[in-house]
């Protein structure tokens, strides 16, 4: 802060200054508490404190429009908040009767298999797997029937039954 008195005392009127003298020595307080009540309160000489009352009510009223603006803004934040929840709540339960429908058509569709992967089912190589598939030989012998039971061939492409 500037120490300079007369640099502080440039900042306010004659008049101002006089009315502060007068309003301490009738109150008996101090010069700074004077300012410190002026700009907490406003208060200034007579004929100025009827414009104040107005200016405070005029604020006031702002002040209870921005009240009611404020609490609109809320009422409005908190039916969104109440909507976006009961999407989310859509969103998920979608999300799970997708996932759902996604397990029933894997299901529903035949899985494709190479002849690698026969082949290590069934632990031949992959020639006879492809003979099989081709028609040109059968499988033989019982343990390699039973695991075939589970896998069919359909247009030249082994799938599970």
């Amino acid at each position: 802060m500037t120490e300079d008195k007369t640099a502080i005392t440039g900042y306010f009127d004659i008049t101002e200054e006089e009315l502060i003298t007068a309003y301490a020595d009738k109150h008996r307080v101090t010069e700074s508490r004077v300012v410190e009540a002026m700009t907490k309160k406003g208060i200034r000489h007579d004929k100025e404190a009827s414009k104040g009352i107005a200016n405070s009510s005029l604020l006031e009223e702002r002040l209870k429009r921005l009240e009611r603006a404020l609490d609109d803004w809320v009422d409005i934040h908190f039916r969104c908040a109440e909507k976006t929840e009961k999407l989310e709540e859509q969103i998920a339960r979608l999300e799970q009767e997708l996932e759902e429908l996604n397990k029933t058509i894997k299901m529903e569709e035949p899985q494709k298999l190479t002849d690698e992967m026969m082949a290590a089912v069934t632990g031949q190589s992959e020639w006879k797997v492809k003979l099989w598939r081709h028609g040109i030989q059968k499988p033989r012998g019982k343990i390699i029937k039973q695991k075939l039971e589970a896998y069919k061939i359909v247009d030249g492409v082994w799938m599970k039954r």
